[in-house]
This record gives C-alpha cells, structure tokens and sequence, in this order.
C-alpha cells in the first residue's frame, strides 16, 4: 500500500487503518490455522484410537491362537495316548486269539492250518488298516 506523504511523515489515519487491516488479516489466518490444528488434533486422536483397538485385536487373537495351539497339542497327545491303548489291547487281543487257535492247531489237518493263517494275516491287516483310518496315520 502506499501512504500519503504529509508532514513530519505518512498520513497517521492510513497507517493505522492499514495496521488493522493486516491485524486482521493475520487474525483470521491465525483462526483458520487454530482450526486445521484442532482438526489433525482430531483425526490424530481418532487414529491414535483405532491403532488401540487394533492393538487389542492383536492382543486378542494372539492369546487365542497361543490357547488354540496348546489345545491343538493336547488333542494330538491324547490321541497318541489313544492310539498307544487301542494298540495294546488290538495285540493284547490278538495274542489271545492266536495261543487259543494254537493249543488247538495240533488237532487239524496241514490245510486247515494254511486257511487259519491267512485268516490271521488277513485280521491282522484288517486291523491295522482300521487303525490307520481310526488314528489316520
């Protein structure tokens, strides 16, 4: 802007007019630059709070997968178990049956004795193939 030249310097009225005017100008600067803070402000606590409760998700889904693993290891432990007992009581079983059938094999014929053999392995692979489909091992 430029001033009125009068005595002893510029026109006093023009420079205190245009001092306000920048005053003002600078004042709603001022305000438009408060209110873009308090927005960042804003959207900066908002995100701050959704990074919590993405924090707590992660929380969250990391003790249920640590329970689903220690789960996952106590159901592969019982079926270990599971299966060492069912093994046991299928031989337990199946040395019964073959001491019975062997006190008893003295008294027939050579190819009774061959078809009773092959009913054993054929059993004995009956019973592993069931295990196998049981314990899918």
């Amino acid at each position: 802007m430029d001033f009125k030249i009068v005595k002893k310097g510029y026109d006093k009225l023009q420079v205190i007019e245009y001092l306000d005017n920048l005053q003002e100008d600078n004042k709603s600067k001022v305000e438009a630059l408060k209110k873009e803070i308090d927005e960042k402000q804003n959207k900066i606590e908002c995100l701050e709070a959704e990074i919590a409760k993405i924090r707590q998700k992660s929380d969250n889904l990391e003790k249920v997968i640590e329970i689903a693993e220690e789960k996952a290891l106590d159901i592969e432990y019982s079926a270990k178990i599971k299966y060492a007992v069912e093994s046991e009581r299928l031989e337990f079983i199946k040395n019964i049956w073959e001491k019975y059938i062997k006190e008893d094999i003295n008294k027939l014929d050579e190819t009774l004795f061959k078809e009773i053999d092959d009913y054993f392995a054929k059993m004995n692979r009956e019973i592993d193939d069931s295990l196998k489909k049981y314990y899918l091992i």
